[in-house]
């Protein structure tokens, strides 16, 4: 197992974010009575937004250094957007770690001290070998929260096709075309989105990000999707495209609150929804 942190030009939410998973992690070292050695990898976006931006990826990095919980830090030398960032990083941790799960953790969410714990019991007790899980309940569209994830390496090697071909086809790389995720043609993407992928019964997630062409892409492998039955993460972002106060608040994020009780009740609520 490893964990990747993916970062962007945020250096007061990455130090939160990195906080929580150092108390989280040391809940799982209590609970398995175990000096725990998972490698962790802090993969910082390049720098956008011009001067004020260098300046803003400067601090991550050095948030993240002085954090001291990074076994690899690296950084894109210029703003690739989340989904060539995403796909690259997790690439090489897969790679450099040969893990066989991953949890991929967005850099503005708080975790509750239980939720990676939550994330590992759910899989180990997941009836199928390859599966995504987030911390957080399934909605009723059938999407996940991708905020903070576990999935396994089948899994994300079931979404890279579809996922490349997203990038390619609508010009989403920074790296090629600056700003090119933002401007996304959103239309256009959902258009295409409709006939690629599949859905099913309990699946009618609309969207143009990465998560719901995933979504579409593991649905289409058969890979199980689930998420946990109680709120594990909470997220924090107000930032971006669709970051704004109103979409928080339509959506229910300001009044997210993770799940305060005991491991044992936790762990009892996850063990009912994943060995009924």
């Amino acid at each position: 197992m490893a964990i990747l942190v993916l970062a962007f030009n945020r250096p007061a939410l990455l130090a939160r974010t990195l906080a929580s998973i150092s108390i989280a992690l040391e809940h799982l070292g209590a609970l398995l009575e175990t000096k725990l050695s998972i490698p962790i990898v802090v993969s910082i976006d390049g720098p956008g937004g011009g001067a004020q931006g260098t300046v803003n990826h400067e601090k991550v990095r050095r948030v993240a250094d002085e954090s001291r919980i990074a076994s690899l830090i690296r950084t894109e030398h210029s703003a690739r957007g989340l989904p060539s960032h995403l796909l690259d990083a997790y690439d090489v941790v897969l790679r450099e770690t040969g893990a066989r799960r991953l949890i991929c953790i967005e850099d503005d969410v708080d975790l509750s001290s239980w939720a990676i714990a939550g994330l590992l019991y759910a899989s180990d007790n997941a009836k199928e070998s390859e599966h995504v899980i987030s911390a957080s309940p399934r909605h009723a569209d059938g999407s996940l929260e991708h905020q903070l994830l576990l999935i396994t390496t089948g899994a994300h090697q079931a979404s890279v096709p579809l996922l490349r071909d997203y990038i390619q086809r609508f010009s989403l790389d920074g790296a090629e075309f600056p700003g090119g995720y933002g401007a996304r043609d959103h239309v256009a993407i959902s258009r295409w989105m409709q006939s690629v992928g599949a859905t099913g019964p309990t699946y009618a997630a609309l969207g143009t990000s990465q998560d719901r062409l995933r979504e579409r892409a593991w649905i289409q492998a058969g890979i199980s999707l689930s998420g946990l039955p109680a709120r594990m993460v909470r997220h924090r972002g107000l930032w971006g495209q669709h970051n704004t106060p109103w979409f928080a608040l339509r959506t229910g994020q300001l009044f997210q609150r993770v799940d305060s009780r005991s491991w044992v009740e936790i762990a009892q609520e996850i063990q009912l929804a994943y060995r009924p």
